[in-house]
């Protein structure tokens, strides 16, 4: 029998989700693990809100990278190689949030519409370069600090036009009426959470757009549409694993029923790894012209799988 195979490039990473045809990327980075709107915040007296979970604030052992946004704050730049058009050279030079590497926070990040915000400085001066990361001043007294063990922040930046960005209510004691944080899945930080078909992680997957195989009705009697036999995906597993369900039909506007082995949403076919067909279960799958599907993705540790393309095998 001929068979063939229909691929789509598409690229997946920690905490994605895609609705509709059309992709779109939700909680990168490695901010807010456990889905929480107060996990996520700093707050301004000035501006309100500040939201650190926006796909690519993401905390190393050296430094933060990505951009913060608000409502009224507008874009807070962690990082000079996270601008739209990355640039660590002159005028400004470069400059970053650094981290060194116990949770202790220094250096700068940028805002276009209030200017510098200082993660550690006094009354006279912040943080300074020394040719590899930023160093507090003497007699520092404010730092901004991420616990390593929970990846709670805690503590404050500056900024001269409008003035303290609190990281946590506990630093306001407005946690009775307001329970915020950022929160941070950086080395001891909470793992992501489950509860998705099969153990995977309920908040990371992703539809595909709709795939015709332009096979209709033919023969007599008529039959319609492909049999779709196996999926793989391609891509780095780094410790985690990867299932799909699969949804097939005859009109190209659905009902889409995202299926897994037993022919419910509860179950997923998950290959052993990258480059690994699993066969497609013909019963649910057979004589269909279109198809997509649901990636479902599962952590180890803070890392999630990369998933560049995946591969559904049919034939006519």
């Amino acid at each position: 029998m001929k068979t063939k195979l229909l691929k789509t490039s598409i690229i997946t990473s920690a905490c994605i989700l895609l609705s509709g045809v059309a992709f779109a990327i939700n909680g990168g980075g490695n901010i807010n693990p456990n889905n929480t709107n107060g996990e996520r915040y700093a707050w301004n007296d000035a501006t309100g809100w500040l939201d650190f979970d926006t796909g690519s604030v993401t905390v190393s052992d050296t430094n933060l990278v990505g951009v913060a946004n608000g409502l009224q704050f507008g874009n807070l730049v962690l990082n000079c190689a996270s601008l739209p058009v990355p640039n660590c050279s002159a005028p400004a030079g470069t400059w970053f949030v650094s981290n060194d590497s116990n949770g202790n926070l220094a250096g700068w990040a940028w805002s276009s519409s209030f200017g510098w915000f200082s993660f550690c400085g006094n009354a006279s001066s912040g943080s300074t370069y020394n040719g590899s990361t930023w160093v507090c001043p003497a007699g520092a007294t404010y730092q901004a600090h991420i616990n390593p063990a929970s990846g709670v922040f805690s503590n404050w930046a500056w900024n001269n036009v409008i003035g303290w960005v609190s990281f946590n209510c506990a630093n306001t004691l407005w946690c009775a009426t307001s329970d915020f944080k950022v929160l941070t899945v950086w080395r001891g930080g909470p793992p992501p959470p489950v509860g998705g078909p099969g153990s995977f992680d309920a908040n990371t997957w992703l539809i595909s757009s709709i795939f015709d195989t332009q096979i209709g009705c033919y023969g007599a009697p008529p039959q319609c549409g492909s049999a779709f036999n196996s999926i793989l995906w391609q891509g780095v597993a780094n410790g985690g694993q990867v299932g799909f369900q699969v949804a097939t039909s005859n009109n190209s506007g659905g009902p889409w029923n995202y299926v897994g082995p037993d022919g419910t949403s509860g179950t997923v076919y998950r290959p052993a790894g990258p480059n690994v067909q699993m066969r497609l279960s013909r019963v649910y799958h057979n004589n269909f012209r279109y198809v997509r599907y649901k990636i479902w993705l599962a952590w180890s540790g803070v890392s999630s799988p990369q998933v560049d393309d995946v591969i559904i095998n049919y034939s006519p």
